[in-house]
């Protein structure tokens, strides 16, 4: 039986951060033994079937495990990170030595949201903003904004929450009375971990109350102020043409050529135009 030793000299850690399901993970055996040779057994074991992931480079499932020699080390990497991977310990060997440390999911890990898992809805109904954002099946707990005519909202947010196993399922109401104008653009963004969503971004109204001037400069389409300039444009080309056009007829009369001599003794040609018609 091998003397298998547990000390300083071999230590695995993960490469980048934040780990995201459904992407690569990268684990990378780091050795410290300055006399460092390929020639010596290097090994993963671990994962949710606690068998040999890679051997001297060479993996059973190629699709699922991949190894990389380092300059001083050699990684492995997890294809498709799934739940399934976590929470799991994991086992580097270099000859002899060997670290072994569970791969437990925390604040570095996330798991973000999808189209088919986010649901997000508004209204703007007798001086009553609300809306409805639920975000499931994610990690971490997800934080939310929100604006409206540029106020923070924030804290009118509340949050219901609960935990699937590894994933959250969180869903966020805001119900804001506003008082003063009726109209404006609303903002909401949640993050997930570090990544930042912009669930809405528009102009939004109460549908029970009439616009008042200021509110109907506020919610303009700027497509709308688009359509309005290229039209006023056209007619100004086409204004200076025809003004162009009059005053190029008017000056259209008939002229005369004629040579004279000049002082120098030259000969010029003499351009002589009629009267205005």
């Amino acid at each position: 039986m091998y003397n298998v030793k547990i000390n300083s000299l071999v230590k695995w850690e993960i490469s980048e951060v934040p780990v995201i399901f459904g992407r690569d993970v990268k684990l990378t055996c780091k050795i410290s033994d300055k006399k460092y040779s390929k020639s010596r057994n290097r090994m993963w074991f671990g994962g949710p079937d606690h068998k040999t992931l890679s051997l001297n480079g060479k993996s059973p499932n190629k699709s699922k495990y991949v190894t990389l020699n380092e300059e001083h080390g050699f990684s492995l990497i997890i294809k498709s990170f799934s739940p399934d991977d976590v929470n799991y310990y994991y086992r580097c060997a270099y000859g002899f030595h060997e670290y072994r440390k569970k791969l437990e999911i925390n604040s570095d890990f996330e798991n973000l949201p999808m189209n088919s898992t986010t649901l997000v809805t508004d209204s703007f109904k007798n001086s009553v903003l609300h809306v409805n954002i639920q975000l499931l099946n994610v990690y971490p707990i997800p934080t939310c904004t929100a604006f409206y005519r540029d106020k923070d909202l924030s804290s009118n947010i509340t949050v219901n929450k609960t935990k699937d196993q590894l994933f959250y399922n969180t869903e966020f109401n805001l119900n804001y009375s506003v008082r003063a104008k009726k109209c404006g653009t609303l903002k909401v963004t949640c993050t997930v971990g570090t990544s930042p969503y912009e669930l809405i971004n528009k102009n939004i109204h109460d549908e029970h109350n009439g616009f008042e001037d200021e509110c109907l400069q506020t919610t303009q389409d700027p497509w709308n102020h688009l359509m309005v300039i290229i039209p006023s444009s056209i007619f100004m080309c086409i204004f200076v043409i025809l003004v162009y056009t009059k005053w190029r007829n008017r000056f259209r009369g008939q002229y005369q050529l004629s040579t004279v001599l000049n002082d120098k003794g030259d000969l010029v040609v003499q351009v002589s135009l009629s009267d205005f018609v």
